[in-house]
């Protein structure tokens, strides 16, 4: 496993999302709700792009099918002009924190690890370390701050 894997690239890339439409299907009424429609954005490299728009506009939705958590008609995801994958490795931070609060921090880590090994254990310690969060391995996240389970 080499390091970017852990700590990303610092390559130049360029992104682009082309969505028809997200519908939802109301449970209450059984009506469509179209969460987006009509998306095409292109951010090209060394840009700098925020998304901000009021409540339930499809800022969240958006950020989910880019992430690969869900699906849209007619999705067009690129990264250097590669379709994105499944095994793309790309992903984002919640507004949230998603941290199962019965696990420690290292055990949260370890969720997303695809093999246990004491090679693994070592290079959580490590990753853990670059963002000063060694000393809190066995922390539960309800005893460290916000900022540091968004880390």
């Amino acid at each position: 496993m080499k390091e970017e894997f852990l700590f990303g690239s610092s390559k130049v890339m360029s992104f682009q999302i082309k969505i028809k439409e997200k519908n939802y299907l109301n449970k209450h009424d059984n009506k469509k709700v179209i969460a987006l429609k009509n998306i095409n954005i292109e951010i090209k490299p060394d840009e700098f792009v925020c998304i901000v728009g009021p409540s339930g506009c499809g800022k969240t939705t958006l950020m989910n099918i880019i992430g690969g958590l869900i699906s849209a008609d007619d999705q067009k995801i690129t990264l250097n002009k590669k379709k994105l994958s499944e095994k793309s490795n790309l992903g984002y931070v919640f507004q949230t924190s998603r941290l199962l609060p019965w696990l420690t921090l290292k055990e949260n880590v370890k969720l997303v690890c695809k093999k246990d090994s004491k090679e693994i254990d070592e290079r959580i310690s490590s990753f853990l370390e670059s963002f000063d969060l060694k000393d809190f391995l066995n922390a539960y996240p309800n005893s460290i701050s916000g900022g540091m389970r968004r880390k």
